[in-house]
């Protein structure tokens, strides 16, 4: 079972992680959207903020689609050690994107139709 610890100790303001309760309650699950949530907002191996709506802390269920949170996380380490550059374009480490096409039309039967895009993508890109 995960004890959460004392927010301020972690560099939290605990008021502030209480307003991420009321938001994923009343956009979330009063409208329906979701019939319950979760929320763990951690520091290294300690948990500052633990709230849950519709079930217990206990609970296991699956979590889908991490590839951005990861993905987020690897690069803004490497921007922090000052390897990359938010406004880099990505072909400058993956050469292979350096001639990427737009989606315009096709599929199935039909080929598909690119083109050029307007600039080109950037690492920033990448977390969105």
């Amino acid at each position: 079972m995960l004890t959460p610890s004392n927010p301020a100790e972690l560099g939290f303001l605990p008021d502030r992680l209480e307003r991420i309760n009321a938001y994923v309650q009343s956009k979330y699950l009063d409208t329906g959207l979701l019939p319950f949530a979760s929320v763990l907002v951690g520091r290294g191996d300690d948990v500052a903020h633990l709230w849950s709506s519709g079930v217990g802390s206990d609970a296991i269920f699956r979590i889908a689609s991490m590839t951005k949170p990861i993905t987020s996380i690897a690069i803004m380490q490497l921007v922090e050690q000052g390897r990359i550059a938010l406004s880099d374009p990505v072909a400058k480490y993956i050469p292979e994107f350096a001639d990427l096409g737009v989606f315009v039309a096709g599929g199935g039967a039909i080929p598909f139709v690119t083109r050029p895009p307007s600039a080109p993508m950037r690492v920033v890109d990448l977390m969105r």
